[in-house]
């Protein structure tokens, strides 16, 4: 899949690609005119600087980037725009009508619920307040005009949030007007729209804030870095934060605890018959009465062979070891002897690369870290962007 970035500033640019970096996708931002060279980038991101241009301007670029894209190909185009409104955003998006094929229909999803936009009746909102009445409205270069999106396009459909909310895909197969607003007003809604264009095949033209990108690569089958995490501590402190793990509320992760009293290859299979497509925890001890001095030498065994083998077979690069002997054997079994000190994400609590830089490792002392220290840990590991 080609998927092509239009964003009309530098800082957008970034905004989106980060959203796909966060995938695994290999982002690059182009900046001046080489993306104009032969460029068979399975993202390119374009940073066509025209937000405070003049209008006239800004359409020449737009003619220009869109006549190079439909000349080498893409599968997605997402023409990132301010979620402020502020730029050329009429003016860019007619121009980028006239590129795309009769019948295609344009998607504009502008909503970003967790900062705060906000869209309701194709109304724009900001933290609860009408995007006319705040500073936006007074900007420098482009002062927002309108907190109605109906004023900045045409031959429009708006789909509100009870629409959103029913039969969507039923809903949008109704549309007969080839550009499609959408409302928004939490993350979920986001979520649902991003599924139902992607499953109609009205996902190739979107115009929108970074927002709904945290949501469209899953749809086209793209998953989030995978995370392995193994708890080998016995500690009290650690038996605290594995359970306080345990709630936190997510289908990806594949939660299992080791049983000691059957074989390595036993657990194992249990283990593959529930992983294939997880991130995957596996637990030494989750109560105190687990603790059996006498047999820490098998649990040790037991732990870096199952975790030896389910890390190589699925080629899982995010790693999260607590408990030293655990962690430490894990590692010679991998064949990793030498790393690269990052950071700490809380005291004692390390991130590491190996030397290769293939893989990301977070350790931690079994008596060390808060009580949400493994959902810290899960999440740097997730967002393997957040890790230098």
């Amino acid at each position: 899949m080609r998927i092509c970035i239009l964003a009309d500033d530098f800082t957008g640019a970034g905004d989106v690609g980060i959203q796909l970096r966060k995938f695994g996708f290999n982002v690059k931002i182009h900046t001046n005119n080489n993306f104009l060279e032969k460029n068979d980038d399975d993202v390119i991101v374009i940073n066509t600087n025209t937000r405070n241009d003049e209008s006239g301007l800004s359409k020449k670029i737009i003619n220009k980037t869109m006549e190079f894209l439909n000349k080498t190909g893409y599968d997605k185009l997402y023409k990132k725009i301010d979620s402020t409104l502020r730029g050329n955003i009429k003016e860019e998006v007619i121009e980028l009508k006239k590129h795309i094929k009769i019948g295609e229909k344009i998607c504009i999803i502008i909503g970003f619920p967790k900062m705060g936009r906000q869209i309701l009746d194709g109304k724009h909102y900001l933290n609860g307040t009408l995007l006319t009445n705040t500073e936006f409205a007074k900007d420098v270069h482009k002062p927002v005009k309108s907190s109605d999106l109906r004023d900045y396009f045409s031959d429009y459909k708006i789909i509100k949030l009870d629409e959103i909310r029913g039969n969507l895909e039923e809903n949008l197969s109704l549309v007969n007007e080839d550009i499609i607003i959408f409302d928004s007003e939490t993350e979920k809604d986001l979520e649902i729209i991003a599924k139902s264009i992607v499953t109609l095949g009205y996902d190739k033209n979107v115009v929108g804030s970074a927002g709904v990108m945290n949501y469209l690569p899953k749809y086209w089958n793209y998953k989030k870095n995978r995370v392995f995490m193994l708890s080998g501590s016995c500690s009290e402190k650690n038996i605290l934060q594995v359970n306080e793990f345990k709630k936190y509320n997510d289908d990806n992760i594949y939660i299992y605890k080791i049983n000691y009293n059957i074989s390595i290859e036993e657990n194992i299979k249990i283990i593959e018959n529930f992983c294939e497509n997880n991130d995957i925890f596996l637990i030494s001890i989750d109560k105190k009465d687990d603790i059996l001095k006498e047999k820490l030498t098998l649990v040790t065994d037991y732990n870096k062979n199952i975790a030896f083998y389910i890390i190589k077979k699925y080629n899982i690069k995010n790693l999260f070891l607590t408990g030293g002997e655990t962690a430490i054997e894990t590692l010679e079994l991998l064949n990793i002897n030498k790393l690269n000190v990052i950071d700490e994400i809380d005291t004692g609590v390390v991130i590491y690369k190996d030397m290769t830089g293939e893989f990301q490792i977070i350790s931690k002392p079994g008596a060390f870290g808060n009580n949400d220290i493994y959902k810290k840990a899960y999440e740097k590991l997730k967002n393997v962007e957040n890790i230098i």
